[in-house]
């Protein structure tokens, strides 16, 4: 329905074309490591699954066109539970913004992290292969939500 054609939950031992390796410096060291042997399996709590930005996009896009759930159900799904910040809320697998229809969706594991955000005319993703500086990219992704948010 997505047409995800480079997406999946794979086996560790499955040979995945083009994927990155993460990488994480333990605590306490300057050296990198990388997380090959410690990467999220399949079926997993952080879900152990791998995606594209052209992938996620239209993961978003299926979203918002009701392939994937209908009109009712994506309603129930990005219902507004709990605040997060001013006009943001945590609901159901989404943060959402009702004021702009904006969803978004993160999450990690050592070494790799992942930003997902959908508006009504914009899409922001990002893919991070390096733990350290996720903090550092989310800062600056948020700085320039904010931009996009003023115009």
């Amino acid at each position: 329905v997505a047409e995800m054609s480079d997406s999946g939950s794979y086996a560790e031992n499955d040979i995945v074309i083009n994927k990155a390796i993460g990488y994480y410096q333990p605590e306490g060291s300057k050296r990198w490591k990388s997380n090959v042997m410690g990467a999220t399996l399949r079926g997993s709590s952080a879900g152990g699954t791998f995606s594209t930005i052209a992938d996620l996009k239209k993961f978003g896009i299926a979203i918002q066109q009701n392939k994937l759930m209908s009109a009712k159900t994506k309603a129930i799904f990005h219902s507004p539970q709990q605040p997060v910040a001013p006009g943001k809320f945590y609901a159901y697998g989404f943060e959402v913004q009702p004021a702009t229809g904006a969803f978004a969706h993160n999450g990690g594991t050592q070494g790799a992290g992942a930003w997902f955000e959908m508006g009504n005319d914009y899409s922001l993703i990002l893919l991070m292969n390096q733990e350290s500086k996720e903090r550092q990219i989310f800062d600056m992704y948020f700085l320039l939500l904010d931009e996009i948010n003023k115009v």
